[in-house]
């Protein structure tokens, strides 16, 4: 295999590998598109009407240093809501609305360290920030608890908080459009290279054919004189007629 081959498997090669990254990368965006949407429809109609069940999924941004080095400040933590209390175990992280005096109806993300229930089978977890020396003053109710924590999306709240300001908006519209003016001039500016290939190639053919065409014609016309100068006058006189 010579070094034309191999740099001509390698173009292939890279770009089957790009246009896979590429097919992924859009897979992923749209299945965020569609859990985003779903999300924000599903909380908005929270919001408004309270009675409802909370969204089955829910994005919390964390904020604080509480849960460090698991959870990070500006990590983004995904939620599964859990109906029944007994799901929830020693050892997972949830997310809910604290009653405690110092955090008192904000929304918390913290480690169940001890489950207690009452004689009327309501369940309530003791909870703990891994940063924390101690832990949380009050306990954490299930009706108070929004979700138990699946995964985390690290430092994704960085774009909650840019997205947050007018510039961060252009940023995000602006340079996806951009990137995409470029690839398309990139595109334009090859085809256009690619086009003139094929003509310059085109002329040189017609050039070939050209001279190949004078030089048959040359030889043919050498030809016919050889001819005539070795018939006869009567043979010449029955040509010409």
């Amino acid at each position: 295999m010579n070094k034309r081959e191999k740099r001509k498997k390698i173009r292939h090669f890279i770009n089957k590998a790009m246009k896979l990254l590429s097919s992924a990368v859009i897979v992923v965006l749209v299945f965020l598109g569609l859990f985003f949407a779903y999300y924000f429809v599903s909380l908005k109609i929270y919001e408004k009407n309270p009675t409802t069940k909370l969204p089955k999924f829910g994005l919390y941004t964390i904020i604080s240093y509480s849960m460090h080095p698991t959870i990070k400040v500006y990590d983004v933590v995904v939620t599964m809501t859990e109906s029944n209390p007994k799901d929830i175990k020693v050892g997972d992280v949830i997310t809910f609305i604290s009653s405690s005096n110092v955090s008192k109806g904000l929304t918390v993300t913290h480690r169940v360290i001890d489950i207690t229930e009452d004689e009327f089978g309501n369940v309530s977890y003791f909870t703990k920030g891994d940063y924390n020396d101690k832990a949380d003053q009050a306990t954490v109710p299930h009706k108070d608890v929004l979700g138990k924590v699946l995964f985390k999306l690290p430092q994704l709240g960085r774009v909650q908080f840019l997205l947050a300001n007018k510039f961060g908006w252009i940023l995000v519209i602006l340079l996806p459009a951009l990137a995409v003016i470029i690839y398309d001039f990139i595109k334009l500016f090859k085809l256009l290279s690619f086009n003139n290939k094929i003509m310059k190639f085109s002329s040189v053919n017609k050039k070939i054919e050209t001279d190949i065409n004078v030089e048959d014609l040359n030889q043919l016309q050498n030809g016919l004189s050889i001819v005539k100068r070795h018939l006869t006058k009567e043979e010449k006189k029955n040509l010409r007629e």
